[in-house]
């Protein structure tokens, strides 16, 4: 009976590390860090069956590595390629977590590209399917759109749905119906950004969005004048 306890137990340890010996092969080869190797981080379906057993407690180890993937992009060219592959294994992994989407879009869409506000909503529209009831996936989308693409058209309805899901702050309704009015915009993006600063935790997060809110501030500041010269 032992023996086999200690059978099953190399198995078990041998299914563990050998996703982990392409990436090592990998990083032997091309001398990168293994964080910014495509190669190491597996399909989302393919990853439910590499880490079988393992799954929540790989679902934590990769969403820590992301967190340190933006901390050290961060500081220094402040671009993401790869975290919205990184969030979609997690959340493969542990579909029940709730942090991993808000933290990777509000990463994402700070690049303030077209291509960054799509990565960053098609992750957000991961997050809608997993959470339905939850007002934050839908109106994200549109504020991604309203507030980084200037695009009304794609971004009003979904910030219109959002705001009157159950649970989306009272405020939020005022705020959207009020986009089109003197400075509405931006103070609609300075007042729900101050709400996601608020629970935001990662100290490079906070200072993403500590910058975020005092531009918002300043081009509230001057739409108001502008508007009332």
């Amino acid at each position: 009976m032992k023996k086999l306890s200690v059978l099953i137990a190399f198995i078990l340890l041998v299914a563990l590390i050998f996703p982990f010996i392409h990436v090592r092969k990998h990083l032997i080869e091309n001398e990168r860090p293994i964080v910014e190797t495509i190669e190491a981080y597996p399909e989302p379906d393919f990853a439910k069956v590499v880490y079988l057993g393992f799954n929540a407690f790989m679902a934590n180890i990769i969403f820590i590595r992301s967190a340190y993937y933006f901390g050290t992009h961060y500081v220094t060219d402040r671009t993401y390629s790869l975290l919205e592959q990184m969030i979609r294994v997690v959340m493969a992994l542990n579909p029940d977590l709730e942090y991993p989407i808000p933290f990777a879009e509000a990463a994402i869409s700070s690049m303030r590209t077209p291509e960054a506000i799509e990565s960053a909503n098609s992750l957000l529209k991961l997050g809608q399917e997993l959470f339905p009831d939850n007002y934050f996936y839908v109106f994200n989308q549109g504020y991604n759109y309203f507030i980084y693409l200037d695009d009304m058209e794609r971004a009003y309805p979904l910030m219109y749905q959002g705001s009157r899901m159950e649970g989306a702050p009272e405020q939020l309704f005022w705020l959207v119906s009020r986009v089109a009015t003197m400075g509405g915009g931006y103070r609609l993006g300075y007042e729900y950004t101050k709400t996601k600063l608020e629970n935001a935790q990662d100290k490079h997060m906070i200072h993403l969005l500590e910058t975020e809110l005092q531009h918002l501030r300043e081009s509230l500041s001057g739409s108001i004048i502008k508007q009332s010269l």
